[in-house]
């Protein structure tokens, strides 16, 4: 008979087993990313070979590789000399390090640059991976076409605010494909729901901006990705008006308005209760406080821009505007959006009257009443 201490004990090398099954299949999707970013650095430098071109960039990765430290402060671990990163991690992730360290260089620790080299690899071949399959599928059911609805609107925002307001000599290439997962996420994680027309402008815009500091990548990705002609460095850069601030409030405000209700469903879940339906209840600015707001925002803009946020009831109008988004993603049933400055709404509140006289939501702010 098997005693307790000696199941223990197999049980436990079990999940050891398993657990360095895990890391070595892990350690295998690394490697087998990393060659292909290699794979891709050579294939493309042979269109270069050719043609002749980028002897600049090719000079200045000689420099790069004949250094004997990173221009940049790291940690105390062991970690590959420039010349080391680009034979191993590619020519693309080394100049990306360098790139996104030296923003501030004076103040930047980079405690592990082999995580940060790997990091960097995983970003650009998952990247490259998601454009491949969004292109290999038929999508019927995707909407094609200008943007029509707000989800479309904020993601579009933020692409024209990388194009206008970016440094061009900084990388945005997370903070783009951030928004892109923010936007599918807004979509409901649902193909079908995004726009194909703006995701391809995305992808564009994307391939465009990171060819100065992953060059490799973005010619490879342009010619065989995006199936484009010519070189990516010859593409005109993308232009875009500045960003619409109204669209970024709004956007920052219904994303307060959603984890919100999420963080409060999380709670009650553990209290083993389940929310159905929601009553949010706003309350708006008053008038002198918007023409506060409007005063600062028309000192800001140089050019003139509308500001619904100096309107009444601009915090109503975003909620209501986006009722169907917030019910999926916060998996409701029933929601109402009702304001805490009218008698009749006040009353809707009934039999949770007592948690909104006690607690009322602040000017431009909101509290919400579950039902179970």
């Amino acid at each position: 008979m098997v005693s307790f201490a000696g199941r223990s004990s197999f049980i436990s090398s079990k999940s050891c087993k398993f657990e360095r099954a895990v890391m070595a299949a892990k350690r295998a999707i690394t490697i087998a990313r990393r060659h292909r970013l290699l794979h891709i650095e050579s294939k493309v430098r042979s269109w270069w070979e050719e043609k002749s071109s980028h002897t600049a960039y090719m000079n200045t990765l000689t420099e790069i590789s004949t250094m004997r430290s990173w221009p940049f402060k790291t940690g105390s671990k062991p970690y590959p000399s420039p010349g080391e990163a680009i034979r191993v991690y590619s020519a693309d992730a080394t100049l990306y390090t360098i790139a996104k360290a030296n923003i501030s260089a004076d103040r930047v620790l980079v405690p592990n640059v082999r995580v940060t080299l790997s990091s960097i690899v995983t970003r650009l071949i998952k990247e490259i991976e998601w454009m491949e399959e969004f292109l290999a599928e038929d999508q019927p059911s995707m909407r094609t076409g200008s943007s029509s609805c707000f989800a479309d609107r904020a993601f579009e925002n933020m692409i024209n605010s990388a194009i206008s307001c970016g440094d061009p000599t900084k990388p945005c290439f997370r903070f783009l494909q951030d928004c892109r997962d923010l936007y599918g996420f807004a979509c409901g994680g649902i193909v079908g729901g995004m726009n194909r027309d703006l995701l391809l402008h995305y992808m564009n815009v994307q391939t465009i901006h990171i060819e100065l500091f992953c060059p490799h990548y973005a010619d490879y990705v342009w010619r065989e990705v995006l199936k484009k002609d010519g070189c990516v460095i010859d593409a005109p850069s993308p232009t875009a008006p500045r960003l619409d601030l109204n669209i970024y409030e709004a956007s920052k405000y219904l994303c307060k308005v959603i984890m919100r209700i999420i963080k409060h469903k999380n709670i009650t879940r553990n209290q083993k209760r389940s929310i159905s339906s929601c009553l949010i209840y706003v309350k708006e600015l008053k008038h002198q406080e918007r023409q506060e707001l409007l005063r600062r925002f028309q000192k800001f803009c140089k050019d003139k821009q509308t500001f619904p946020m100096a309107t009444p009831s601009w915090e109503r109008g975003v909620v209501e505007e986006n009722m169907d988004l917030i019910k999926t993603l916060c998996v409701l049933e029933d929601l109402q959006v009702l304001s805490v400055t009218e008698l009749d709404d006040f009353a809707k509140a009934d039999p949770l009257f007592s948690q909104l006289y006690e607690k009322p939501p602040s000017p431009g702010s909101i509290i919400f009443l579950a039902r179970w």
